[in-house]
């Protein structure tokens, strides 16, 4: 504290930058007390290092931090972009296979998941040799 008001810096400054007690009355004064020049100020006179120096290293990893944010974002449009594609191709894929189906449902004697029972393929062949008949009847 000596070397504070030796330096210039005010008594409740000195207090504030040390962490002793300020008294209420000057607490409502100091609410918004800036402190970094008085700091500078008794640094200098302490020979206290790391104040300028450290601000160095903070900003190299902002900058590292901020290109890595970068770096992420464009891998996960990358990541993004292909999920969409995928999404497109397993529609598609879903959709020729719902037409393969269809198709295979048509095939007589069906190699689908609905092939005719006994009773419908005797219907046919009644309803085939009925009309059978019907023809050779008119010729």
């Amino acid at each position: 504290m000596r070397a504070a008001i030796e330096t210039g810096v005010g008594l409740t400054a000195a207090k504030l930058m040390v962490g002793k007690a300020v008294a209420k009355s000057d607490e409502t004064y100091i609410a918004k007390a800036r402190l970094d020049e008085a700091f500078k100020r008794l640094s200098k006179y302490l020979s206290v290092t790391g104040v300028e120096e450290d601000k160095k290293p903070l900003q190299e990893t902002i900058v590292q931090q901020e290109s890595e944010i970068v770096n992420l974002r464009n891998r996960l449009d990358v990541v993004v972009k292909a999920e969409g594609e995928m999404r497109d191709q397993l529609n598609a894929l879903q959709s020729e296979v719902a037409e393969l189906s269809s198709t295979l449902d048509m095939i007589p004697g069906g190699f689908g998941p609905r092939r005719p029972s006994k009773e419908a393929k005797k219907s046919v062949l009644a309803a085939t040799k009925k009309l059978a008949k019907e023809y050779v009847a008119k010729k």
